[in-house]
């Protein structure tokens, strides 16, 4: 995550450097030279920094941030930046700068036709999300519609749903877009966390493959970690700030 970055006393090599050592302790120890393995891998071009939420920056700092980024990648050194699609516009209109060499990757809406096929497979559960594809299709803008417009909430349906268990036709019963979202949500932790205990006694081995976790204490200790963040105003969460 950039959201720390200050492109105007730091350089997005320096800040490569400076957050592999904060991340990774074993990168923080020096050289013969007196240098880092941090900087060593990041001079020697063995680092690809992906760097996440150009527009996450204060406004003030996007035109610094694209030409700082043009000059480093410039140079030859590969990269991948993350952004909103207009404010990554306003920043190259505003800066005049546009990313050397860059390949321009852009995440579109998906369309009720795409999002059917998707939830279609695997076959034997088709038949279960039949009355959802019709309701779609008759209301291609309602709020089911809507939440289902992009590829993670397409995901999220068809975990939530895999097993016979749930029934999706249950959706079209929601009022509104963020009320899909959140049954959506809490369908795929539940899915995901399904406790599934041995048939066998298990081998110490073989413990850490069959370890699982309760849906409801999974819920809970992701809403903390959600809240956690809320509570400090960022996305990005460092383990060591948490508290009991």
């Amino acid at each position: 995550p950039i959201a720390s970055w200050n492109p105007t006393v730091e350089s997005p090599q320096e800040f490569v450097i400076r957050r592999l050592r904060e991340e990774y302790e074993d990168l923080d120890k020096r050289g013969a030279d007196g240098r880092s393995l941090a900087e060593l891998l990041v001079t020697q071009r063995r680092v690809l920094p992906v760097l996440d939420g150009l527009d996450e920056l204060p406004v003030e700092r996007h035109c610094q941030a694209v030409q700082a980024l043009h000059r480093f990648a410039a140079e030859g050194r590969p990269l991948v930046v993350t952004c909103r699609s207009r404010e990554y516009e306003h920043a190259v209109t505003r800066s005049g700068v546009v990313l050397a060499l860059a390949a321009v990757v852009e995440i579109e809406p998906v369309d009720l036709e795409q999002a059917i096929t998707f939830l279609s497979h695997p076959a034997p559960g088709r038949s279960r999300w039949q009355p959802v594809f019709e309701h779609l299709l008759q209301h291609p803008r309602g709020p089911l519609a809507q939440a289902l417009s992009t590829p993670l909430m397409v995901v999220l349906a068809r975990t939530a749903y895999r097993k016979s268990g749930p029934d999706p036709a249950a959706l079209l019963e929601l009022p509104d877009r963020d009320s899909v979202v959140r049954v959506l949500i809490e369908g795929f932790v539940t899915s995901v966390y399904q406790a599934k205990p041995p048939t066998s006694r298990p081998t110490a081995a073989k413990m850490a493959q069959l370890r699982s976790y309760d849906p409801g204490q999974a819920t809970r200790w992701l809403s903390y970690l959600a809240y956690h963040l809320y509570q400090a105003g960022t996305r990005d969460l460092w383990w060591w700030q948490l508290t009991p």
